[in-house]
Order: C-alpha cells, then structure tokens, then sequence
C-alpha cells in the first residue's frame, strides 16, 4: 500500500504551531458558543413577551423580560469580543510562527533544493499562503462552533415549538451538506491548480522587470507581453472557475432554506387561526429560521475559504517537510578529525552533477592548500569555476570525492560549523539595506564586535576607507537596497572588507575586483595577502595577471583540471594557459 508523503498531511504537520495557543483554540470557540447560547434563548424570551406581556397589557413583564433581553445583549456582546481577541492572537501568532519556521528552513536549504520550488514559489507560500492559514485559524474560532451550534439548536428549538413545521426544514439539512461537499472537493482541485500557475505569473513579472533592458532592447515587448497575456488569461480561467463554482453556494443554499421558510411560515398561519399555534411562537419561529438560515451562509463561507486554505497549508508544509542532505543540520560545533592531519584545505577526487543534468559538471579535482598560501583558479567560461565554489560552499551534494578543511570532511560537518570557517566575496557584490556599518558586521557572531580600530583598518586594507569618509555618517552611512547607492566597484571594495572582518580560515574571491582598476587592484592584493597570512585563499578570475603570484595556479576545461602548478610551470606545460596567457598579452598591447 503507498504511503501518504508528509506534505499530503498539512493539518497534521500544523499541529506543533497549533499548540502554543491551545487555551485560546479551546476558549475562543466555548466564548463563542456562550453567544450563540445567549443568541437561541433571546427568540423564546421575545415570543414569551408577546404572548404575555403584550396579549396581556402586562407592563411590569415587559420591563423586566425587556432588562433581561438587554442583559443577555451585554453579556453576549462581552463574549463575542474575548473570542475575537483570542482569534487575533492565536491566528497571528500561528501565522508569526510559520513564516519565521518557512524563513529558517529556506535558509538551512542547500541552492539544489529551492530552486525544485522556486523563489516566486517560496515567497507566494510565506504570504499569501500563510496569510490563507491564519485566516483560517481566525475563522475556525469565530463562526466554525457557533454556526453549527446555531444551526442545530436553531432546529431544536424549532422542534419544542412545532415539530410539524420544523421537520420540513430538517429534512432540507440532508441536502445542503451534499451540496457543500460537493462544492468543496471542486474548489480544492481547482484552487491548487490557481496557486500553481499564481506562482509561474510572479516568475513572469520578476524576470521581465529584471530584464526590462534586454527586453526592449530586443525589441521582444510584444513577444513578452503576448507570452504574460496567456498565462495570466491561464490564471484568471482557474480563478473565475473557483469563484464560479463558489458562487453557487450562497444562491443555492439560500433558495434551499429560504423556501423551506416560506413553506414553514404559510403553514403556521392556519395554525394560529385554529389557536393551536400562539402569535409569539411564530415570531420566535420565524427567528430560529432565520438563524438557520445565517448559519448555513457563514458555513457555505467557510466552505470557500477551508479549501484554499487547506491547498496553502499543503504547500506550506512540503517547504516545511524539505529534508536538507545528510551534512546540513547545525549540531553545534565541528567535529574533530580522528588522527592529527595537516592544516588547510584539500580537494580530493573531487567531482559535482548538478541535479538537471546527467553529465559531470566538475571532474576528478585535486589540490591542497597550507595555511598560508593561495590557489589561483582560471579558465573559459563554463569552464567549471563557479561550480568549483559551490561545491566548497555546499550549496549542492558532491557525487564523488571529499573536501576537507583542517581535516573536517564536508560529509561530516554540520553546515552551519563549516561555513563558519569559509569567508566568500561572490561575483556580484551584494550589499543589505540598513547601515555600513551593519553590512560590514553581517558575517561575525553576534558575540563577537570589533572596534573601530579594527573596522577602519579592514577598510584600510580593502581600499574602501577613503571613500566610507566622505560618506555622510561614515560607518553610520544608510546603505539602500543592494547598495544601489553605491558604484560597482564601490560595493566590490565593501563587501571585500566585510569577508577580511570574518577572520576565516578560507577566503574565496570569485571574481570580486572586476569593476576596480589596476593601480587598485594591485594594492587590494598585497594587503589581502598580508591579511591572510594564517589562512588559505582562493581567487577566481579570468585575468592572468590577478593569479600569477599565487602559489599554485588551478586551470580548468570543461569542469577537469587542464593543469596545476605555478606561473612558470604552466606557461611551459600547459597549453590551454599558455593560450590564455598569449591572448590577454596581445589584447593589452
């Protein structure tokens, strides 16, 4: 028998951020149901006011009955509002929860695994979705015990004062629940199919902004307009479906009960004249219908809203249910090696399939570095550089191989202690919203704060301190999303400081300097050399000049070594670097 995957439980997998607010889950309903209570016995206490007081001019019964009536209103009103708070609270704080639970699992996800979801799909799911949650959870307080309370005691009620009447009513109940059934298994399959094509729309929509220059000038507007006009049309088809299959719940529901209403109050009128049914009674009659009624609105409401709820909850959890690889789970600090090894990093027999394709993206790499030294990395593009770094940084599963850093293997490490020893200045310089000095912190322990001392000499080094004090503010300096308020080489300079600040053991420069010039770049590696005297760096460039004093030189084809050795040593074995080194001469004269 095949077993259920954890995802196709989402209310299941709720249940832990359900728990913190059991007290309001369990008293929100019972405040709520003390209303609906109070709500059935108001109708009885109005027929008995116009049958008694009324009928019998009976003043004092009518103020006293009418204080009551008014006591009962304050009472009830007491009660609905101590259910709205705890809906408030329990619902936001489930929805407060489960976006910070979505938030740090998206973080602990290795790169292979969210780009099978999504980014476009991963932020629908910690809003929209979780927002569908949390007013689920509102509504399942609110109106989930007291309309079905009404409902049924409405038809109670009903049988005590004519059970004759009453019956033909009941006998309605049967097929208003087929009908909601019905409607809410429609409503399911053609909402996940919505959130579904919701997700690929936003794709659409973030692609063709980021690309808006490349679109036009490619003059490809009409192509990009007519391909988002479909799949939007796409979208609005499932939606105009969902809400036209939910349409027919309110009309339908309504004829239903509305015409066992009328059929219910056409009949009292010959029972009143023959005095076997009271004046009040039919009043009070009239009032538990009408109760019904409404009741069985707010549930064909709650039929609309369950479903799309219950497809976000689904798509909620399967984030949430995401198993990173066997090394990611943080377990506190690293492991240390059984036997004494040397210090530094290693590659051995290193190789990387990425998970779309069935060919190797990196074969059979080799190399070790001692505290100290620097590895060059050089090659063509799609020559495996990138793919190098990501197997270092783990962001997918190595197919074959270790790599090990002060003896600690990669498959052994948690995560969380193997990044920690690894500083990385990408190729696109990627600065945070908030303040420098905030974004130069970004990768220390919370622990651990340097001076300023400390801070301006990183600057010093990383050639950006001339520039950070002629900023307004200096190191208070507001920096704008991804540092637009930066130049290129401006935010290549700050985040090249923030990775020296970490005092790692590994430092990788992936191409990090390509917006400086060369009387800059120059003096950025000196004083990164002089920096990282007690660790290991590698730089990754398709520049010679920026490796050629590196201690050994990595050169990579096609994702396999083409050589490895010093400037010299290449320039007179290696083929593939003697042309790289021809090529860029002959462009600099």
């Amino acid at each position: 028998m095949k077993q259920k995957s954890p995802a196709a439980k989402p209310l299941r997998n709720l249940l832990p951020y359900l728990k913190p607010y059991r007290l309001q889950l369990s008293l929100g309903p019972l405040f709520k149901l003390i209303e609906a209570i109070i709500e059935l016995l108001i109708p009885l206490i109005m027929a008995r006011m116009i049958d008694i007081g009324v009928a019998g001019q009976d003043q004092h019964y009518l103020w006293s009955h009418g204080l009551l009536l008014l006591g009962l209103v304050v009472i009830g009103l007491l009660f609905s509002l101590c259910c709205q708070y705890m809906a408030s609270v329990a619902s936001q704080g489930v929805g407060t929860r489960l976006r910070t639970a979505v938030y740090e699992q998206i973080l602990r996800l290795p790169k292979a695994q969210l780009q099978t979801i999504g980014s476009a799909s991963l932020i629908n799911r910690i809003t929209g979705d979780i927002n569908q949650i949390q007013l689920a959870v509102a509504m399942t307080i609110r109106l989930l015990s007291r309309a079905p309370f009404l409902a049924i005691g409405g038809m109670i009620m009903s049988f005590i004062i004519e059970p004759r009447l009453a019956v033909i009513l009941l006998l309605t109940v049967p097929v208003a629940a087929l009908l909601l059934y019905l409607i809410m298994r429609a409503t399911v399959r053609v909402f996940k199919l919505a959130q579904r094509q919701t997700d690929k729309v936003v794709t659409l929509i973030r692609d063709n902004i980021s690309g808006a220059r490349v679109i036009r000038s490619l003059a490809k507007e009409p192509h990009e307009q007519a391909y988002f006009g479909a799949n939007n049309d796409k979208l609005n088809h499932f939606l105009t479906r969902a809400g036209q299959i939910s349409s027919l719940m309110n009309p339908l529901t309504s004829l239903l009960f509305n015409g066992g209403i009328v059929f219910v109050i056409w009949q009292s009128g010959a029972l009143v004249d023959t005095g076997q049914l009271h004046q009040g009674d039919v009043l009070a009659l009239a009032n538990y219908l009408g109760q019904i009624v409404l009741a069985m609105m707010v549930v064909a409401n709650l039929v609309i809203l369950f479903p799309r709820a219950y497809a976000s909850s689904g798509r909620v959890t399967e984030v949430l249910n995401l198993q990173p690889d066997s090394g990611s789970a943080d377990q506190g600090n690293a492991l240390k090696p059984a036997t004494p090894v040397p210090a530094g990093l290693a590659f051995n027999q290193v190789s990387l399939t990425y998970p779309a394709n069935r060919e190797p993206s990196l074969t059979q790499i080799s190399f070790r570095l001692r505290p100290g030294e620097q590895l060059g990395v050089i090659g063509a593009t799609g020559s495996g550089k990138s793919t190098l770094i990501a197997a270092l940084l783990r962001e997918y599963a190595l197919s074959q191989g270790d790599i090990t850093i002060n003896g600690l293997s990669i498959r052994q490490a948690p995560v969380a202690a193997w990044h920690r020893q690894i500083a990385w200045v990408p190729q696109k310089a990627v600065l945070f919203s908030g303040s420098l000095r905030s974004n130069l912190l970004w990768g220390l322990p919370p622990d651990v704060q340097p001076d300023e001392t400390a801070i301006w000499s990183v600057l010093q080094d990383a050639q950006a301190a001339d520039f950070v004090r002629l900023l307004p503010g200096g190191l208070d300096a507001a920096v704008e999303r991804g540092g637009q308020n930066f130049s290129g080489g401006q935010r290549q300079r700050l985040t090249i400081a923030r990775a020296l600040l970490k005092q790692a053991s590994i430092y990788v420069f992936d191409d990090s300097s390509s917006a400086l010039d060369y009387a800059t770049d120059l003096a950025l590696r000196r004083a990164v050399r002089r920096r990282t005297r007690q660790a290991c760096v590698i730089i990754i460039s398709q520049r010679v000049y920026q490796v050629r004093d590196t201690e050994q030189i990595l050169v990579l084809e096609n994702g396999r070594m083409a050589g490895l050795g010093t400037h010299q040593t290449l320039l007179q074995h290696c083929p593939l670097y003697q042309d790289i080194a021809r090529s860029q001469e002959a462009a600099a004269q």
